[in-house]
């Protein structure tokens, strides 16, 4: 009996163990489990019903509810599903859904919303919450299908131009709405055609763009610079944001083009616009500060408006149109006196205001007046360093659009009636700046301190003298660095003839080694934008390098000096340099230029037109950093005319040839006369050299080229006067 029961248990134990292996040799492959699990969610997806768990999100499910009250009751907080997580659950269905039919994720969204709303509205029973509930869910859903779409900006538009999501809430709701928001900003800015350039098939879609664009805009603006915002919450954090976006802006050159108060006033008040316009002043004017006082000292001889980029003039005047030029003035003192500045965007923006606006002169010279007036009673610094920057920008500008240096410090320091002459403490005051100044004065101005010293009563005389001699040996010194540039020349010279570099070079880099590496380097390796083929000075400095007579540190920093100066010229820089080429080919242009102004009257461009053509002439006739002397009479040898280069007889012939355009032009119906002739007059009188050759062709267009029966002179206010074809006797 035990025998055959111990059998029997073995048989089955066999059988138990034989059955354990099969199932065990039968067990699905990984791949089996693979496609189990994918079935089962098609199983889900196919028996999904996106009503009911939109249904879910919106509502939160009883037993949810009854868990936390438990979890309440118990002391416990169990892991519930939040609103938000609810609304994640919700759209992946929505873009897999959206998939299949092959519809955007917000169109299926809409229709779902809008069947939801059709059953809310169609409960006998009224649910006051519903409606509410429904309007959560739209923006819980449709959030994260805005950020997702590539058109964040025209969706996040629409979505708040019909009440449905406003963009205020989509700021306080996602953190990274301020990323795609400036880049939506920056893309539709740059799909937008230029005005006037669109197509005509363009001109619609480009109407649209524009009022999406001012729509955002004007929205941002009127949340960031709004009077009323709170002091905290989420407001004064959704302000600061609107704030930062604008600020970002700027990089975008497409955006300054764009820019203007028509723009923004869309969805913002008159204040928050001129608010806005301010501020981005004030972003502009301290825009990374790098340089310091005395930089700005030295280097403010390039910072002319012909130098500055297209760009920034751009921005500034459009900044500028908003204000009269008195706040403008007042703001950028009240800038100076209380942050630290871009020197570079300070005297650039005087400058742009000044070729543009004929009444900034005035408020300039008010506002230097008062400048000094406070520097010297209370004997501060900072007034008069800002005092004299000032002036002298507006100097650069020539006496089409302030006064000269000379003239400004004559009238300021050249007599008893000073703003120095009320004490010897005033006195030293002025000398003690002047002498600090002199290590970074560039020569025409140390000139005129020397030719045009402040007043100083005998008494005081030894401490003018102290100054005069510290002057004249810092011009001694920048005497020796011109020595060096004619060194420069020499040896470009004989290098084009030879090939090789010169004897005298080579000496001096091993005898006179100072002088080489400290004046005749530093005079040869000058930045400048690096022309695409090699031209004589590259490959002169090229062999000087192969001869390791340019130590590596000071290459690189010409190098690297090089490219910055072609960076700046690619921001839109639109003046000649010396090295770019035939100036008479850009004086042409210009010209060309200034005609069509004149005959379109844009009285604006057709200054700032005038500026770069001084500028250009400054190139051609490079006199006036040297001109700190009275005026000097021009002599006009009648007999025996002085020989003048083919390249000023051209340039003065092609002024003289525009000047008879523009003069039919303006004179033409309808009659568009303009202060154009004066103010070109003014221009051509800043560059004493060419008046010199311009009279004397004058002379011999009148004396010898045309058969006048008149006196010359009569002849000379003739031409200056007429208005008609027949009166330019001189028009050749």
């Amino acid at each position: 009996m035990s025998l055959n029961l111990s059998r029997d248990s073995v048989s089955q134990k066999r059988t138990l163990e034989s059955l354990l292996a099969g199932r065990v040799t039968k067990r699905p492959k990984v791949e089996d489990s693979q496609e189990l699990q994918q079935a089962a969610i098609q199983l889900l997806y196919q028996h999904q019903n996106l009503s009911g768990l939109l249904s879910e999100v919106l509502s939160p499910s009883p037993s949810a509810e009854t868990c936390v009250e438990n979890a309440k009751q118990e002391q416990t907080v169990p892991e519930v599903l939040s609103s938000a997580l609810a609304g994640s659950l919700l759209v992946p269905e929505l873009k897999r859904q959206a998939d299949r039919l092959g519809v955007p994720v917000v169109a299926l969204s809409v229709r779902l919303l809008l069947e939801r709303l059709k059953t809310t509205c169609h409960h006998d029973d009224d649910d006051d919450d519903d409606e509410a509930k429904v309007a959560k869910g739209v923006k819980r859903v449709l959030l994260p299908s805005c950020q997702r779409s590539p058109y964040k900006l025209e969706v996040a538009h629409h979505l708040n131009t019909h009440d449905i999501l406003s963009i205020k809430y989509i700021l306080e709701s996602d953190e990274e709405t301020r990323v795609w928001m400036v880049a939506g900003l920056k893309a539709l800015c740059g799909r937008m055609p230029p005005q006037g350039e669109a197509q005509p098939e363009e001109e619609e879609q480009r109407d649209v763009q524009h009022t999406v664009l001012s729509s955002v805009v004007g929205l941002l603006v009127g949340t960031g610079y709004e009077e009323t915002q709170g002091p905290v919450g989420p407001s004064r954090g959704t302000s600061l944001t609107c704030c930062s976006i604008l600020d970002d802006m700027l990089s975008s050159e497409r955006w300054i083009q764009l820019l203007d108060a028509s723009l923004c006033s869309a969805s913002a008040s008159p204040e928050a616009l001129r608010l806005f316009f301010m501020h981005t002043l004030t972003h502009t004017l301290t825009y990374k500060p790098r340089l310091k006082v005395s930089d700005a000292v030295a280097m403010q001889n390039e910072w002319s408006f012909a130098k500055t980029s297209r760009l920034h003039a751009v921005l500034f005047r459009k900044l500028a149109i908003v204000f009269r030029v008195e706040d403008l003035l007042h703001h950028l003192h009240q800038v100076l006196e209380t942050q630290e500045v871009n020197w570079q965007h300070v005297l650039s923006f005087l400058s742009t205001l000044l070729v543009f606006t004929p009444d900034a002169q005035p408020c300039l010279r008010d506002l230097l007046g008062r400048l000094l007036t406070s520097a010297f009673e209370g004997y501060d610094l900072e007034n008069m360093i800002t005092a004299f920057l000032l002036t002298r920008q507006g100097c650069l500008e020539g006496p089409g659009f302030f006064p000269s240096y000379s003239e400004w410090f004559k009238l300021s320091f050249g007599g008893p009636s000073g703003y120095h002459g009320s004490s010897k403490k005033s006195l030293v005051f002025l000398l003690k700046f002047l002498s600090d100044l002199v290590p970074f004065d560039p020569p025409q101005y140390l000139k005129v301190h020397i030719l045009h010293p402040p007043y100083v009563a005998v008494k005081h005389r030894s401490l003018l003298q102290e100054y005069v001699s510290l002057a004249k040996t810092r011009l001694a010194d920048l005497k020796h660095q011109c020595h060096a540039l004619q060194d420069v020349e020499k040896a470009l010279s004989l290098f084009t003839t030879t090939g090789r570099i010169s004897a005298p070079v080579m000496e001096a880099s091993i005898f006179r080694r100072p002088y080489f590496l400290n004046r005749f380097l530093t005079a040869l390796l000058t930045p400048r934008v690096l022309p695409l083929k090699a031209d004589l000075k590259m490959s002169f400095i090229d062999a000087l390098k192969k001869t390791d007579k340019i130590p590596a540190a000071q290459y690189s920093a010409y190098v690297e000096a090089c490219q910055r100066q072609r960076q700046e010229n690619k921001k839109g820089a639109s003046c000649v340099q010396k090295d770019d080429g035939d100036p008479l080919d850009v004086l042409n242009t210009q010209l060309k230029e200034l005609r069509r102004l004149v005959t379109t009257g844009e009285v604006g461009e057709m200054s700032a037109q005038l500026s770069r053509i001084s500028h250009t002439l400054g190139v051609i006739f490079p006199d006036r950093a040297s001109q700190v002397e009275e005026p000097r009479v021009i002599e006009l040898h009648v007999d025996d005319v002085p020989l003048a280069c083919e390249l000023h007889v051209k340039v003065v012939d092609e002024i003289l040839r525009t000047f008879c355009q523009c003069l039919l032009d303006s004179s033409s119906p309808p009659n568009k006369q303009s202060q154009w002739a004066a103010q070109l007059v003014d221009v051509l009188l800043g560059h004493t050299e060419l008046v010199c050759v311009l009279m004397h062709r004058l002379w011999d267009l009148f004396h010898n080229q045309v058969t006048c029966s008149i006196p010359l002179t009569e002849a000379l206010a003739a031409a200056l006067l007429c208005n008609t074809q027949d009166n330019m006797l001189f028009c050749v």
